[in-house]
């Protein structure tokens, strides 16, 4: 895929690129940490309680007419499927699977979003997309390790869940873009991260509230600033930015850098070693992100200023 692009504008998008995927394999990783602490309903909450009036500032929605009725009711439902259905779903698999299995699954979300575009006839069929499809599906189903479920359920379930999330995550990117299209790419999210504590405080508040935080050691309180200043804010704003000025099947390959970013990371700092279950099936988990990333389907559609959502993360 050639890169067309501007080379002043390749010199800034590629390093924002590579930012955005760094961050997310720190989150991986930072967020298995902080789960030695903190529940994964209250690590969610805190990222979601703290990020929001971020966001409603940095979005400006008081200056803004509030949305519609139909608009509000997509932006609810899409703050389901990203906040309880995709984050806590995320957190409680990365608890019970570890951060190398989490980037590694995390990765079929844009897979699952060609699925379902193709499912709903939003995009043309292509023999590239379906086999990329088709080698993560076969690639994540190896990695879930489901005949191991009688001698690791906690670390099954947690792939099952993993697999969940990134699936909420592409029902969440097929129904973004029309709302986000109308009522604007940040202000969408602000909104949608408003919805989604709501829907979510069933299990974030009570979780949220039993945290010890005055308590919890100086490390602890430093990871969790990064996680609202880096894979939450950071990444939001880059990703925007990056794809306002290039492709987004570009970005979508970029995500394939996350599980070795997070391998790394997860050996070097939590000592973690690299299973060799995971490397055998990462690898087609890998090779179908890249194929339906480049298929034809995806990379002729013209580009929409919604970006990130049709693409790849918010992630987790």
């Amino acid at each position: 895929m050639a890169l067309d692009l501007q080379p002043k504008m390749k010199n800034r998008v590629i390093p924002a690129l590579l930012l955005v995927q760094v961050l997310f394999g720190l989150w991986h990783v930072v967020g298995s940490a902080v789960l030695d602490h903190l529940s994964p309903p209250a690590l969610i909450g805190f990222r979601v309680y703290l990020s929001t009036p971020i966001l409603l500032l940095m979005a400006g929605v008081w200056k803004r007419p509030l949305p519609n009725k139909r608009d509000l009711l997509h932006l609810m439902a899409l703050g389901a499927m990203i906040i309880p259905g995709n984050q806590i779903l995320y957190a409680e698999g990365l608890f019970l699977a570890g951060p190398i299995n989490a980037s590694v699954l995390l990765m079929l979300a844009p897979v699952f979003t060609l699925a379902l575009a193709l499912i709903l006839k939003h995009e043309k069929f292509s023999w590239q997309g379906s086999l990329g499809i088709a080698l993560a599906f076969i690639g994540a189903l190896g990695l879930a390790e489901l005949d191991q479920f009688a001698l690791a359920p906690e670390t099954t379930t947690g792939n099952l869940l993993l697999m969940a999330a990134a699936f909420c995550y592409a029902c969440y990117l097929v129904m973004a873009k029309g709302a986000f299209q109308r009522v604007g790419f940040l202000p969408g999210v602000a909104w949608v991260f408003l919805a989604g504590g709501i829907w979510a405080s069933p299990w974030t508040v009570p979780a949220v509230m039993e945290v010890p935080w005055t308590e919890l050691p100086t490390e602890v309180i430093a990871m969790l600033t990064f996680v609202i200043l880096g894979p939450t804010l950071g990444t939001y704003g880059l990703n925007a930015y990056a794809l306002e000025k290039a492709p987004s099947s570009l970005v979508g390959v970029f995500i394939t850098l996350q599980p070795v970013i997070a391998i790394t990371l997860a050996g070097t700092l939590l000592h973690m070693e690299l299973k060799m279950n995971t490397l055998l099936w990462g690898l087609p988990v890998l090779a179908g992100v890249i194929l339906s990333s480049l298929s034809p389907s995806r990379t002729q559609q013209p580009e929409s200023p919604s970006g990130p959502e049709d693409s790849v993360e918010t992630t987790a």
